[in-house]
Order: C-alpha cells, then sequence, then structure tokens
C-alpha cells in the first residue's frame, strides 16, 4: 500500500515537472500575453511615444507620421504627427505668428466635395502632459462649406496639441511638433478623440530637444481669439 502511494505521488510529481518545462517553452495558445502597446521613436526630433497595437503607424517622412486603422475599404488615418517649420525667406515676428500660419494651413485639407477653414480659437489651455513634457491643448472653429448645397458649418475641431521645440531646431527659426485629428477623418465622425489626447499624453523627448513653456503657462486659456497661442 505504501509503495503504490510512493510510486503515485512520483508520478504526479513528474507530470508537475514535465507542465512546468511544456510551459516554460511555449505552450501553444498559453502564456505571457503580447504588449497592448508598441513604441515609435523618431531620431531626427528626438521624441517618442507608445501607441496601441489595435492602430498601424505610417512614418511617411520624418517629419509626418500617422496612425490608422487599415480594412478592405482602405486606410482611415485616426491621429497625425506632423514637425512643421518656418522655411528660409519666411519672416515671422513671434512663434504665435508662426504658429497662426501653421494651424490655418493644417486646416486647409479641401476633400472633392468640401473645403475647410479654421479662423478662430475655441479653446486653448496650455498643460504638461503625462511625461511632464510642455504643451498646449488647442480646439478650433472648424468652418466647413460643402460645394454642392453652398452650406456652411462651423465645428468644433480638435483636440490639437502643440509642442514648440523652436530652441533646439537650429535650422529654422521657428519648429513646432503638432498631434492632431486628420480633418477629413474629423469631419466624417471618423476620429476618436480619445486616441489623440492618449498619443499626446505619452509623448517625451529623448535628447536634448525639450520643449519650451507656453508664454503664459500655467494661465487659464482665453476663448474666441484669433488663432494664435
Amino acid at each position: 500500500m505504501t509503495r503504490t502511494l510512493t510510486i503515485a505521488f512520483l508520478a504526479v510529481l513528474l507530470v508537475a515537472a514535465l507542465g512546468a518545462i511544456w510551459y516554460s517553452l511555449g505552450m501553444p495558445g498559453v502564456g505571457p500575453k503580447p504588449p497592448e502597446t508598441s513604441l515609435y521613436k523618431n531620431t531626427r526630433f528626438d521624441y517618442q511615444f507608445t501607441y496601441p497595437r489595435t492602430y498601424t503607424l505610417e512614418e511617411y517622412t520624418n517629419r509626418y507620421v500617422t496612425l490608422g486603422n487599415d480594412s478592405s475599404k482602405g486606410r482611415t488615418e485616426m491621429v497625425s504627427s506632423s514637425v512643421l517649420q518656418s522655411e528660409e525667406g519666411q519672416f515671422y515676428p513671434t512663434f504665435g505668428a508662426f504658429l497662426t500660419n501653421r494651424l490655418s494651413l493644417l486646416c486647409a485639407a479641401d476633400s472633392p466635395d468640401k473645403t475647410y477653414e479654421c479662423a478662430t480659437v475655441a479653446e486653448r489651455t496650455p498643460m504638461r502632459n503625462g511625461t511632464g513634457t510642455f504643451v498646449t491643448e488647442y480646439y478650433l472653429n472648424l468652418v466647413v462649406h460643402t460645394t454642392a448645397t453652398g452650406a456652411t458649418e462651423t465645428k468644433r475641431y480638435g483636440p490639437l496639441y502643440v509642442f514648440d521645440i523652436s530652441k533646439d531646431n537650429l535650422d529654422s527659426t521657428y519648429s513646432a511638433l503638432i498631434v492632431y485629428p486628420p480633418v477629413a477623418s474629423f469631419d466624417a465622425n471618423k476620429i476618436d478623440e480619445g486616441i489623440v489626447k492618449k498619443v499626446a499624453d505619452r509623448i517625451s523627448f529623448t535628447g536634448q530637444t525639450q520643449p519650451a513653456a507656453p508664454a503664459d503657462f500655467p494661465k487659464p486659456a482665453s476663448t474666441g481669439a484669433k488663432v494664435s497661442p
């Protein structure tokens, strides 16, 4: 009887040991969950962020990156990350004047049946993001013109997040990293505002580049002003 129990006990130990080995070698369908996020690093402008693996990232240039959803019908852009810089021969008296021009151009993304224009700021809030980096959150008044009907509609467009990286980019007078929802996708109600905020909240700068604090940080934002920081 005692011998039988001993054999049974040893058999249980053997099965447990084999199971542990099988698990450690990677049992199909079992094991550590894959990471839920991926990491993007931009070595040209020294910034990085994590994003959900459910989105795909496209780096068109080191100045323009997008997150989107791919399907059989094509790609829907959900978040854009753009580095915008003043060009040689262009003069802007302040970073605000530079940004006024760039935000207006950012909105001018016409489609075959609509035109878009951003003329005023609906809301502006200087802050630090989740990594402690200075950033300014914007909501703009987006004017949508429908060509076929002549109808005009104004929408609250955003959020857009502006990082002033001018002081560490000597090849231009002014530079800004802007994270924003693409205008056409926003107008088509395809944007999850949460993913735009999440990406901006996770941006950190890994080299010498560090965004400047907004001039009015941490004062509350004003509303109804012309497009200007």
